[in-house]
């Protein structure tokens, strides 16, 4: 590849988030751009909503995947690599995919990173990160019961080209969850929002275990709404209410998995694998 010719484009959910969302993107981004020094960043946000909210809010703009890509055509960029920084290879990594293919075209070569959960190693890797940083940053101990939330999503959500089968698009966090307890801390799961279920599996292991107390850690790019909310909310709902209510003393990580130093350094070594 001719280095002045080409350009990472780091494509990003984005997040309505004030503070600590943008932090983690930007942490990440500011990464990528300190690792990979002799191409230039590019960013996109796949979320409309969220665009549109910082264009009115606060006079924000940031460009979706097309226009990225328009402008890095205006710049002279012939070599593309778009790393996403999805969780795993769902409904919206899909879309980015096609809605960039599009413009494929208009340039010598276009090629797409993993996710963060890209295969088997990245799990077993993103289960050593998650488990060690937690381990060192927070007072923790045996005695607690350590659940990441993930996000998840539908397996009716998911069609992959050229497939005639649908593959479960959440078998990446069982992964991550069967190594976090194999390989890290057999007192630390993975729990997704969107399946389920999940808050009754984590009452009835709590039951078990019956733990000095439980800590809640979002598993997902940003410490955006749905960790604020669904994880941490004051609403009778969310999984600390739910677990504050059955008697259990609960604490919340605000931290998104963008700000973990080695979380980071996958998504770096992805886009070395095509490098």
């Amino acid at each position: 590849m001719n280095i002045s010719e080409t350009a990472i484009l780091v494509v990003s959910f984005g997040t309505s988030s004030e503070q600590i969302g943008i932090s983690a993107i930007e942490q990440l981004e500011s990464r990528i751009r300190d690792d990979f020094p002799s191409y230039v960043i590019y960013r996109a946000w796949t979320s409309e909503w969220i665009r549109n909210r910082l264009l009115e809010q606060e006079n924000q703009k940031i460009n979706n995947v097309s226009e990225a890509l328009n402008q890095m055509k205006e710049d002279g960029i012939r070599n593309i690599i778009v790393q996403p920084t999805f969780v795993i290879d769902g409904e919206e990594n899909q879309r980015m995919r096609k809605e960039a293919l599009v413009y494929a075209k208009d340039f010598s070569s276009m090629k797409f990173g993993a996710p963060l959960l890209g295969d088997e190693v990245d799990a077993k890797m993103a289960a050593i990160a998650v488990s060690q940083t937690v381990s060192a940053s927070i007072s923790y101990t045996e005695d607690d019961l350590v659940v990441f939330m993930g996000h998840g999503a539908a397996p009716d959500t998911l069609i992959h080209e050229s497939m005639d089968w649908k593959p479960d698009p959440n078998a990446m966090y069982t992964l991550v969850d069967n190594f976090l307890q194999q390989s890290c801390h057999s007192n630390m799961v993975l729990r997704l929002m969107n399946k389920p279920g999940s808050i009754e599996e984590i009452l009835a292991l709590a039951s078990s275990q019956q733990p000095r107390k439980i800590i809640l850690v979002p598993f997902m790019i940003v410490a955006g709404r749905h960790a604020q909310k669904d994880m941490a909310g004051e609403q009778e709902t969310s999984w600390a209410s739910r677990l504050t209510t059955a008697g259990y003393s609960v604490q919340c990580i605000m931290k998104g998995l963008g700000e973990y130093d080695t979380i980071q350094e996958i998504f770096s070594e992805h886009i070395k694998r095509i490098l």
